[in-house]
């Protein structure tokens, strides 16, 4: 099984996947899932996953476009090998990490302004308020003066990741990632009460 990033606390794992809840080992396995069944499944998933996809992303520095666009690629490859996956959200996040941690390394410039998102993106809901959900965000711009490494850190801890979770996701120490944490943690406090 496709398993990106263990998590054996992940509430996101999918009840399909190993022993039946309530099974013994006499217990026959339910009946193969349709692909209709299998379509609404990853439906749910892919609704209630892509607003936390694009929001981790945002954390890490990622605009708004890239963010969509760096989540329904990764979204897009879960859906692809849906049956073996265990843990989706876990496998999704790591996928989308490092997708956008691809598309920043090939960046030699940005010539041109962020494109406005268009509403009735499969994303986000037509009825979100764009306004709304950039200033829940305005830690964002704190964030902006991080470095990136701290940044980083900061958008897998907001993301409900542990500091082991993240040290092997980003092939780090957890030591390291501890001590970035807390640098951040020190420059946004400091920054928060700097500002009026």
């Amino acid at each position: 099984m496709t398993t990106a990033d263990e998590e054996p606390g992940d509430h996101s794992r999918r009840s399909s996947a190993g022993l039946w809840p309530g099974s013994d080992h006499d217990a026959s396995p339910p009946p193969p899932a349709t692909r209709a069944d299998v379509i609404e499944e990853f439906t749910a998933f892919y609704r209630a996953s892509a607003p936390k996809l694009i929001a981790f992303l945002r954390w890490q520095g990622a605009s708004l476009p890239d963010a969509a666009d760096c989540a329904q690629d990764a979204l897009t490859q879960a859906f692809r090998q849906w049956s073996t996956l265990t843990y989706p959200y876990a496998w999704c996040r790591l996928v989308a990490s490092r997708l956008y941690a691809r598309r920043v390394a090939a960046l030699h410039e940005d010539p041109v302004d962020d494109l406005p998102h268009e509403p009735g993106s499969p994303l986000l809901n037509p009825e979100t308020r764009y306004t709304e959900l950039e200033t829940r965000h305005r830690v964002l711009a704190l964030l902006d003066r991080l470095p990136s490494r701290q940044r980083q850190v900061m958008a897998w801890a907001y993301d409900g990741a542990t500091p082991a979770e993240t040290a092997t996701a980003l092939q780090i120490s957890s030591d390291a990632v501890r001590a970035n944490l807390y640098k951040a943690r020190t420059t946004l406090r400091a920054l928060l009460e700097a500002t009026p």
